[in-house]
């Protein structure tokens, strides 16, 4: 379904009002891109939470000078979002005058199909401050160092990276870049909760191996904090009728809970 007139207008009316929190805009097609979201929550001002998982349908770059701009910005405490066909989507969220949304205060990120970590490691930085939970769903990342920059997120309690669905994973050894990613969490953080969530192959007989991630996983994590625990490993085979939950390690000195998820 396209986002076209007379809809978008009463989405955005419907927006306006103060009762109105979260919103969810999913499975449409967005004819002028980032243009429509800026129309849609211009007047938003009570916002608290916001989904976007649109295709964005258009064609050539947007000029932001051109934007309308708001008289109060909506102060966003939980994004979600699909970046796999939003174009320009984080120079808008970024942009120091047009963009509608105030990310100072955002809690909550979860953003899926990361095909390029440097955007996401802008976004990282510049809002990582106040930023408590982080979850995010690598939609391709190759062979590369290119990582994401958690340094500025002191705030971070949970964070959640899912590459299950990643379009290229090395084996075996643990991706350069998800190590580095590690690395940068600091010394200070609150953070208590990592899961990390990866994909192994199982042959027809059922065969398995456990590649050395945890040494890698320690060594990243080495000297972070006092408050880290164990790290408790959780692999899950898919046999094609069901599931084995097994318990592979555990009492790993390094985080308070570590689960790999092997799907």
């Amino acid at each position: 379904m396209r986002l076209e007139e007379p809809h978008r207008s009463l989405i955005a009316t419907t927006l306006g009002l103060p009762s109105m929190t979260s919103f969810n805009l999913m499975y449409c097609e967005l004819p002028s891109g980032v243009i429509d979201i800026h129309y849609l929550l211009l007047h938003a001002t009570a916002l608290k939470s916001l989904t976007i998982a649109c295709e964005d349908t258009s064609q050539g770059s947007v000029d932001f000078s051109t934007l309308e701009q708001a008289n109060q910005w909506a102060c966003l405490e939980e994004l979600m979002l699909d970046v796999s066909s939003l174009q320009y989507f984080m120079e808008w969220a970024l942009h120091p005058r047009n963009c509608v949304l105030d990310l100072r205060g955002l809690r909550g990120l979860e953003i899926t199909n990361i095909g390029d970590p440097t955007r996401i490691s802008k976004l990282l930085v510049t809002l990582g401050a106040t930023l408590e939970r982080v979850r995010l769903y690598a939609g391709y990342w190759g062979d590369t160092e290119a990582y994401l920059d958690f340094s500025l997120c002191r705030q971070l309690c949970s964070l959640d990276i899912n590459l299950a669905f990643a379009a290229y994973l090395p084996r075996p050894p643990l991706p350069p870049w998800l190590a580095n990613c590690l690395q940068t969490i600091p010394p200070t953080t609150s953070l208590c909760r990592v899961i990390i969530r990866m994909a192994i192959l199982v042959d027809e007989d059922n065969r398995t191996s456990y590649p050395p991630y945890l040494d890698a996983l320690r060594s990243a994590f080495h000297g972070k904090s006092q408050h880290f625990g164990d790290i408790y490993v959780l692999r899950i085979i898919d046999c094609g009728q069901k599931c084995e939950h097994k318990t592979i390690c555990g009492a790993v000195s390094s985080l308070a809970e570590c689960i790999f998820m092997l799907c």
